[in-house]
């Protein structure tokens, strides 16, 4: 199961991370902008993802993902970070990377 070294080693792995504070937990920005975060209390990961991707981690487990919300807007997942299987961490943390990323920093 995940945890927050594995989040880093797969985000910090990404063209053009960095990463930073976000209200005292880490945070992972491209081009200025977050793509995954951790929870206050470290026990969750905050990731952007499209209504299609959250769909399907929803139908994939319910009791590990959840919307991740700011306000009426679905952003993308809120995810028990410790029951998120290794195998599928990668997958989540990338296609973030990819929805906020600049298009020339892809490759």
């Amino acid at each position: 199961m995940a945890d927050l070294d594995e989040v880093r080693r797969i985000a910090m792995a990404l063209p053009d991370v960095t990463e930073q504070t976000d209200s005292d937990t880490p945070a992972f920005y491209v081009g200025g902008r977050g793509f995954v975060s951790v929870s206050g209390d470290g026990a969750r990961l905050l990731l952007h993802a499209t209504a299609g991707r959250v769909a399907n981690a929803l139908a994939e487990d319910p009791g590990v993902y959840r919307e991740l919300r700011r306000g009426e807007t679905l952003v993308g997942i809120d995810a028990d970070l410790a029951a998120i299987p290794s195998d599928r961490l990668a997958d989540l943390v990338d296609h973030a990377w990819h929805l906020r990323t600049p298009n020339k920093a892809r490759k």
